[in-house]
């Protein structure tokens, strides 16, 4: 139950913070807010830790519900969207009332017809899977591989999460700024480096724990930089194109599917490990992430496609730089 309501957060946090911000600047604006999502998991598991250790087990459950149910009430109380105050947002395209008066009623297959959103889900799957398995399976090869202490392999293993925290931040301006807005493009890159940093942090693990550090960091930010553009600022725009308003809808499928690789990864990775070693463990991941690297692509000539046979014929230079 816990998880079934926490899962109705993510997408429909990111309808309401898009809806206040113009569109160009939505792949920044979303990377800052993703953060929240690496920098919670950080906090998290220390209060919970010093809770437990200071206090009891159950405090660690007792507090932070009281705190998130706190914060429930507050954004039910106080959190208003633009049309709710009579605001327009500036450089927010404008959705036809018409189109949309339907568009709450759309079915999962038709999502799933949408263009390129299968693409996407399947790259947020891939990344989930790899993100996961740095999460519960870092610290253990660490310490039975690499011979860390239990304190250095726990420690050390956050280094992926801080990577993730820094990633997310700056992507989001970094493909608003060298990318021209396309992140389609811009998440595909991040990916194929997140890869190729695994491959390094794979063939340099003997090198010493300044080699570690720096590849696990790389790892983390590429890997889960493209997270909240992935995640939130692709299917919000898939979900809005042709007057559909189904961004919530989007968000939440591709998130959806990207979370059934958070289960499937505990019992594969243990088998992978179990027949061919650490070093099969890291190559399924690395291999996991040039498939979502692929995907995106996929997904970017999809839409570079859709964008030629938009641009009028008789003014091939109208189209702006961004828009492309």
């Amino acid at each position: 139950m816990n998880g079934a309501a926490q899962s109705q957060c993510w997408p429909n946090c990111m309808k309401s913070l898009g809806a206040w911000y113009p569109d160009r600047v939505r792949n920044s604006i979303f990377g800052m807010f993703g953060t929240c999502a690496f920098a919670g998991g950080i906090m998290g598991t220390g209060l919970a830790v010093y809770l437990q250790s200071s206090y009891s087990w159950r405090s660690a459950f007792l507090l932070p519900s009281v705190l998130v149910g706190v914060l429930g009430v507050l954004v039910l109380l106080l959190f208003q969207q633009p049309d709710e105050v009579g605001i327009e947002v500036p450089g927010k395209a404008a959705v036809n009332a018409t189109s949309t008066k339907n568009a709450g009623n759309i079915s999962w297959v038709q999502l799933w017809k949408i263009p390129m959103l299968a693409e996407v889900a399947v790259a947020v799957f891939c990344l989930k899977v790899v993100r996961y398995c740095m999460y519960m399976w870092l610290p253990l090869y660490l310490l039975d591989h690499l011979k860390y202490s239990k304190a250095q392999a726990g420690m050390f293993s956050t280094i992926f999460e801080v990577g993730g925290v820094f990633g997310s931040a700056v992507i989001g301006f970094i493909i608003d700024a060298v990318f021209w807005g396309r992140s389609l493009s811009g998440t595909a890159a991040s990916s194929l480096l997140s890869a190729i940093s695994l491959l390094g942090f794979l063939l340099t693990s003997s090198w010493g724990i300044w080699f570690n550090g720096l590849f696990l960091f790389l790892a983390g930010v590429f890997n889960c930089g493209p997270d909240s553009i992935l995640g939130g600022a692709v299917p919000a725009q898939l979900g809005e194109m042709d007057g559909r308003n189904a961004a919530a809808a989007t968000i939440g499928l591709v998130n959806g599917f990207g979370s059934v690789g958070t289960f499937m990864e505990g019992p594969i990775i243990g088998v992978i490990s179990t027949w061919y070693g650490w070093s099969g463990m890291f190559y399924f991941m690395i291999a996991l992430s040039f498939i979502g690297t692929l995907s995106v692509y996929r997904a970017a000539g999809k839409f570079n496609q859709s964008a030629t046979r938009t641009i009028p014929e008789a003014e091939p230079l109208a189209l702006d730089k961004e828009d492309v």
